[in-house]
């Protein structure tokens, strides 16, 4: 096993060791002479030695053979025998491929704040020539139909990888960052993943606190653990159903992860969604659902899953009540359009024309201005706490950009905004309203509706425990206490359908906004003791929608169990385990 089955590669020579001790102290009475252990070359090699620019193991992404390098020059030996000078890896020829690859992202914003053009490559003292050099080789070997996504981060270059190298019918464990299961620029992953492979599990762990929710020992980020089988060809698979499990804290031990494991395995089959335990302890939930569906990862109440679930599909599956409650909703891309990307208002790379990105310089907003273009563009938790938000600056057109910004504003500015980041433990609003049309920046982005008439309703809706719970369902969920809905993917979210509304209910709307909005709301992750969130849900469900009484109390249920989700509250003492604070 040691000589011939078990490969390994890596660029760290320490990681390269160690896994070779660890495998031979499992049996430290039987010899070996070779592994296929090695330290792959990585960076520049030196001048005389005629090896090309190396990426690592990435390398073997296009090859099957790669020379040793690094600071033994041979793989890890066990007795004498003449040094082994490379490692041979075929494609399609693994049973069994296991990473936890790195998380960097070779662009982007990390490498803005740390000062490193490509942080993925910069291991070693690579210098900037050198870094940008592997990009550009990256860039190379990555091709139409793979999964390797600047955008995404490294680990997306390695599910490439792995599915080279795994044949079919082979398994894949791959440990990935939490956005996998909902980031955009994942969705090339999920794709080759969905389209190749069968009996998946997605595994994450429902936990207070980043670190509790990764895998990983040093990493500290939240993660999933992807399982899955490749197909054999002749048996590609259709509609692609997931085990997704939600582990509700890390093991305390390899005895205690052997026992977690043993359990998922033996999930009940043929149900959609259950619990399970060791000894008396519930310690996971699970649900069979698609792998568009990755919101269901990452829930520790799978009553609260259900209810989002079913929002999609226009109905309100309350605890405590035999059957859903119809409600009218739709996307909100049937209503309008969503404003611009902040980077297309202000973004200052220049295109071949010669022009910036944006028409707009931002600029503060100076008390007793009455700016010609004001904008809406930074969170501010103290002045969001009532459904009117106050402006903060103002877009003065660039050189030349006169024109550019007029367009901007004729085909962007509304009343309306979305938050985009939503800090759902320490502000209020997931929408909100200016007293005079504004654009919308990083975190406040527009959305123009068809009809001006209808912005009053959605935003009393998107802050009604269900707006929130909606909101927080199609948000990327990584860091706790906040969810993140990139703006491409504001139009998904599920909203009241007011082109169902009758006349004299826009007419009650009305009269509700303005009985609510100088009101104060607390931090959304405080909805379930929030007396005027409360009142708003009678308001919008009871006055406005004519839906019965009795839907408030299974309602105050599940806003309980929403504001107790660890992705919700983030560890502050609000949640409701705690009790209200007085």
């Amino acid at each position: 096993m040691v000589e011939r089955v078990l490969v390994g590669a890596d660029i760290m020579p320490s990681a390269v060791h160690l896994t070779a001790t660890v495998l031979s102290s499992r049996h430290p009475g039987v010899k070996f002479g070779d592994t296929s252990i090695g330290i792959v070359r990585y960076g520049i090699p030196e001048r005389g030695t005629g090896h090309k620019l190396s990426l690592g193991a990435l390398d073997f992404v296009e090859e099957s053979t790669m020379p040793i390098w690094g600071t033994g020059h041979t793989i890890v030996q066990g007795m004498k025998k003449a040094a082994k000078q490379e490692l041979h890896i075929e494609h399609a020829s693994f049973d069994l491929v296991i990473m936890n690859p790195s998380f960097t992202r070779p662009t982007g914003q990390e490498s803005e704040r740390i000062d490193v053009p490509v942080p993925s490559f910069a291991a070693f003292g690579n210098d900037e020539e050198t870094q940008r050099a592997m990009s550009d080789q990256l860039q190379k070997i990555t091709k139409l139909g793979m999964a390797g996504d600047g955008q995404a981060r490294l680990a997306s270059n390695f599910i490439d990888l792995a599915h080279k190298k795994l044949k079919p019918g082979g398994v894949l464990a791959l440990i990935l960052p939490s956005t996998f299961i909902q980031g955009d620029a994942w969705e090339k992953s999920r794709t080759l993943i969905r389209e190749h492979y069968q009996d998946i599990s997605i595994l994450s762990i429902v936990a207070t606190g980043t670190t509790d929710r990764a895998f990983s020992a040093d990493t500290g980020m939240a993660a999933v653990m992807v399982i899955a089988t490749r197909c054999k060809e002749e048996n590609k698979p259709g509609k692609s159903t997931i085990f997704y499990i939600n582990r509700y804290r890390r093991p305390h031990s390899i005895l205690e992860a052997f026992a977690m494991g043993k359990s998922e395995v033996y999930l009940a089959p043929g149900a959609k969604d259950g619990s399970y335990e060791i000894g008396e302890e519930r310690v996971g939930n699970w649900v069979v659902a698609e792998l568009s569906e990755g919101d269901f990862a990452g829930v520790r109440e799978g009553r609260v899953s259900r209810f989002a679930h079913r929002m999609e599909h226009g109905e309100l599956a309350l605890p405590r009540m035999g059957k859903a409650v119809t409600v009218p909703l739709c996307r909100l891309s049937e209503l309008g359009q969503r404003g611009r990307y902040h980077m297309d208002l202000t973004g200052t790379e220049h295109k071949r024309n010669g022009q910036p990105r944006g028409p707009f310089d931002k600029k503060p907003l100076v008390e007793g201005e009455v700016p010609t273009y004001p904008m809406l563009w930074s969170h501010d938790a103290k002045r969001e706490t009532s459904l009117f938000v106050e402006m903060d600056s103002c877009g003065m057109p660039r050189i030349d950009c006169e024109e550019r910004a007029q367009v901007a504003w004729e085909n962007t500015a509304s009343r309306l905004h979305f938050t985009r980041d939503f800090r759902i433990n320490s502000q209020p609003l997931s929408a909100c309203m200016t007293l005079e049309p504004s654009i919308g920046g990083t975190a406040w982005p527009n959305f123009v509706c068809e009809n001006r008439k209808w912005a009053r309703i959605l935003v009393l809706w998107a802050n009604t425990t269900c707006g929130l719970i909606a909101f927080w369902w199609v948000g990327a969920r990584q860091q706790q206490g906040r969810a993140r809905l990139p703006i491409s993917l504001l139009p998904t979210l599920m909203v009241l359908d007011v082109r169902k509304l009758s006349e004299d209910q826009f007419f009650r709307a009305d009269a509700i906004f303005e009985s609510y909005m100088n009101q104060h709301f607390r931090p959304a992750n405080a909805a379930w003791d929030d007396r005027v969130r409360q009142n708003l849900d009678h308001s919008v469900l009871i006055d406005l929608l004519k839906l019965s009484v009795r839907i408030l109390e299974p309602l105050e249920l599940i806003g309980k169990q929403w504001c107790a989700e660890p992705t919700v509250h983030g560890g502050k003492s609000t949640r409701p385990l705690h009790g209200p604070v007085i």
